[in-house]
């Protein structure tokens, strides 16, 4: 299961349990060889570890061509959107930042860590992007008492910036 934790999407080693990088080969903590997450063939693997090394040099611009071209073959993941969407953020480009942080709710709405993901930028955008992610993940999540409680839990642990909107959340249930 991929979790993202500060912004990287973390695995859990195999063999020790310890959070590692998706993008690591191996565990720094045991030295396990580790899988490949999302079931790449060697072309997009290739382009996957391209993407990674231009985002951990913080070249944006050519991580995001690299993450375009994934998603044109593999639609299916989330995170590779989810990163365009990081990416995009990271250079100040919020519109387009938020467009694939959605883009990748689209593609595994079930995915919590992408709703999660998509919640953290919302919170440090303001208001208008917090109550638009709160009214589409509570249309997704069918409005349930547990949603609003998970989502009042993220919040606070995110951001103390927010507590009258976990305060409703919690009020609804």
């Amino acid at each position: 299961k991929v979790r993202v934790r500060a912004g990287i999407a973390m695995v859990k080693c195999p063999g020790c349990g310890t959070d590692v990088a998706i993008d690591a080969a191996m565990c720094y903590a045991c030295g396990e060889q580790l899988g490949n997450p999302f079931n790449l063939d060697d072309a997009q693997r290739a382009l996957f570890d391209k993407a990674t090394e231009e985002m951990d040099r913080d070249g944006w611009g050519k991580a995001i061509g690299y993450y375009l071209e994934l998603v044109k073959l593999r639609p299916d993941v989330g995170h590779f959107f989810s990163c365009i969407g990081m990416a995009y953020a990271f250079q100040d480009r919020n519109e387009e930042a938020w467009e694939y942080y959605s883009k990748a709710i689209k593609a595994e709405p079930g995915n919590g860590d992408l709703w999660q993901t998509r919640l953290e930028f919302a919170l440090e955008e303001g208001e208008q992007r917090l109550k638009t992610h709160i009214d589409e993940y509570l249309a997704h999540f069918k409005d349930s008492s547990e949603a609003k409680l998970g989502l009042a839990e993220s919040i606070l642990l995110v951001s103390d910036k927010h507590n009258g909107t976990v305060a409703e959340l919690c009020r609804q249930v």
